[in-house]
């Protein structure tokens, strides 16, 4: 499905000829692009350019145009027609076109789109004429990413001149989320770029679809908040060019194979049933299983790469032969079983077992895999055979393991589960996070896949923001970035800089948990931890995040975020668009607020039915209210809950051993 609008043209179309003659017979001396250094779009509010689909340009450039022109009249106030490559020939030669897409005019610069590398662009100037224009073809993978199309490489032209030469910043998705700078002027300087995202993939994983279908949200809303959704993502160059492929490899194998071959799967301990048949482990040293695999690779045709992700959860084998691959054993049983000890090993000699007999065969191969749950440490002491690709799931703290794996020779992707921490409240350990991420960049980081972006963005937007700048923009520092999202606060931006200081302090106070297939303690003695034990909640990030709200963000913490948005509002000085953006983030400590006292109410003994029944009925209409804002995507807000079997919304019966994976 198309996420993004597909802008009709016609009518704009018609009514830019009308324009024609007034750009004809404007005084254009005065405004040449030598004169003013540059190519000339509009000065003082009156329109010196053209957009120009080029004539070979496919449905997702026109989108691209569009996106541009309602960009720049933001800016300006003034709206360039969008016209034909037929058309724009009844141009003035002084007005300056904006080419988008390929096509004749781009062929006459020299750039042929086919030609280019997928998700590569050109912005090249040629006198008055501008082309922005990419590859069009989208990469097909397997991943959960949000949308396929909505990232072409000309919409990453058009993103990249936003950004640069006109200062737009996409906060959250929709028209409010979006800062356009004030400009009367606008000159683009001579430019002659080609270039493309460097990491192979930059996305997030998005259940909106599936937990909206699953709620039985209306469909038109959904389909609008995918829509604003995918140009949040498209601006942000988000993307995959489906070079490396991960996830669970063989959550079919259990239907396909164990009835002809029970020697396949994981030996439990004695007395314990197998686990779901979708995340049933395999059997790594057993020979067959590797025979299998390769059979299978063989079969497809031995791709360049090729997934052998191990399955989500509990369930590792007990056998001996693959105990004895484990360092520091012997183990008990029910301990490797729940991956309760170090694993590393036995995958290390599973990867290269099969790398040695695959490149054997094509010596260009490389394995998909996981840095993960029970096999997440570095392999100390472990020669890795060459090939391997892991996603690195693991704490914002664990720069030493990043190293580690990294100096054994794996190519490593960011595939952090950050964003399940601090269910639907402010926690925001942006500098963290942040620094994580650069030096993950800087230390050989090829791709990074975030799980989740649940859609709390008036609480969480800020991580979703960092996340995706650090993305696009490698040149910018974590402080660049947060001075960017509160730039669009104008006036309110120093109250606003303290509110996300005030929100990063209390994260570094409360110090949760990550998910990293079991959790990853980041203090022990923090505010969070200590809370959970104190109150009886599990410290798994996915149940105690939700079950400890009422504890941890009491009246008093909230009143103090609440203060700095009063400040905010009265540095705004009645500008409606800040009003509106510090409004925004005030609703989302409203929705903390209901949904905080929700769970309180389910923590009281004896629960009082009635009343959590009515608190339940106000979050559904103030969800109704706010999801279709961004404020927080209430569909995922209570599927969460559910799948968690946290209450009000589930059953409550969850322990910390029933997450299985995160």
């Amino acid at each position: 499905m198309r996420l993004l609008r597909v802008y009709s043209l016609t009518t704009t179309m018609r009514s830019s000829l009308a324009l024609f003659t007034a750009l004809a017979i404007a005084p254009l001396a005065a405004f040449s692009a030598d004169r003013a250094g540059g190519t000339v779009l509009v000065n003082d509010n009156v329109a010196r350019a053209v957009i120009v689909i080029g004539d070979a340009a496919p449905a997702m450039s026109r989108v691209a145009a569009q996106d541009l022109q309602w960009h720049i009249e933001q800016a300006s106030g003034v709206r360039l027609p969008i016209v034909t490559t037929e058309e724009a020939k009844k141009v003035p030669d002084t007005t300056a076109r904006l080419v988008i897409g390929g096509g004749t005019l781009a062929e006459k610069l020299g750039v042929r789109v086919q030609e280019l590398r997928t998700e590569e662009y050109v912005i090249k100037t040629s006198g008055q004429t501008v082309l922005l224009a990419g590859g069009e073809e989208t990469a097909t993978t397997k991943t959960k990413s949000l949308v396929r199309d909505a990232s072409s490489a000309t919409r990453f032209a058009v993103s990249h001149f936003l950004d640069r030469y006109l200062g737009v910043r996409w906060l959250w998705p929709g028209t409010l989320g979006t800062y356009v700078p004030k400009q009367s002027t606008i000159i683009l300087p001579t430019l002659d770029i080609t270039t493309r995202p460097d990491l192979v993939e930059r996305s997030f994983l998005v259940g909106l679809p599936k937990y909206s279908a699953e709620a039985g949200t209306p469909k038109a809303v959904v389909t609008r908040m995918l829509q604003e959704t995918g140009n949040w993502w498209a601006h942000h160059q988000l993307g995959d060019r489906g070079e490396l492929e991960f996830g669970h490899a063989f959550t079919r194998w259990w239907e396909k194979y164990h009835a002809e071959h029970p020697d396949y799967f994981a030996v439990p301990p004695s007395g314990t049933a197998q686990v779901s048949t979708r995340a049933v482990k395999l059997c790594t040293s057993n020979p067959f299983v590797i025979e299998q695999i390769v059979s299978e690779w063989k079969a497809a045709g031995m791709p360049g790469v090729w997934n052998v992700g191990p399955n989500d959860g509990i369930g590792f084998c007990t056998c001996a032969r693959c105990q004895s691959l484990d360092l520091g054993g012997p183990h008990a049983a029910e301990d490797v079983w729940s991956g309760k000890v170090n694993l590393t090993a036995r995958h290390v000699a599973f990867y290269n077992e099969l790398l040695r007999q695959m490149r054997q065969l094509a010596p260009k191969t490389m394995l998909c895999s996981f840095a993960y749950s029970a096999y997440r440490n570095p392999p100390v002491g472990l020669s890795i055979e060459k090939g391997l690709a892991l996603e690195f799931v693991h704490s914002y703290t664990a720069r030493q393991e990043w190293q580690e794996w990294s100096a054994a020779g794996v190519g490593l992707a960011l595939r952090p589960n950050w964003l399940h921490s601090g269910a639907v409240a402010p926690y925001l350990p942006l500098r963290s996070m942040g620094e994580f991420m650069r030096f993950a960049r800087s230390n050989g980081m090829l791709m990074f896949r975030f799980d989740s972006l649940h859609g709390y963005w008036a609480t969480q937007g800020p991580n979703y923001y960092l996340i995706a700048r650090l993305g696009a923009r490698p040149d910018l520092t974590v402080e660049d970035v947060i001075k960017e999202y509160t730039s669009a606060f104008g006036a309110a931006a120093p109250a606003i800089h303290r509110w996300l200081d005030y929100w990063q302090d209390y994260s570094g106070t409360l110090a949760i948990t990550v998910a990293a297939g079991g959790e990853v303690c980041i203090d022990a003695n923090g505010l969070y931890e200590v809370t959970c034990r104190k109150y009886g909640h599990p410290t798994h990030p996915l149940l105690g995040s939700w079950q400890a709200l009422p504890q941890l963000y009491g009246d008093s913490v909230l009143a103090k975020g609440d203060a700095i948005l009063d400040d905010a509002v009265h540095l705004a000085a009645n500008d409606a668009d800040v009003t509106a953006r510090i409004q925004f983030l005030r609703e989302g400590l409203r929705h903390l607020r209901l949904l905080r006292d929700a769970i309180a109410l389910t923590q009281v003994t004896p629960p009082d039915a009635a009343a959590i029944k009515g608190k339940l009925k106000e979050l559904q209409t103030l969800h109704a209210e706010l999801s279709p804002r961004h404020v927080v995507w209430g569909d995922i807000v209570i599927g969460v809950m559910s799948k968690r079997n946290i209450k009000p919304f589930g059953t409550g019966k969850a322990k910390a051993a029933d997450v299985k994976g995160l």
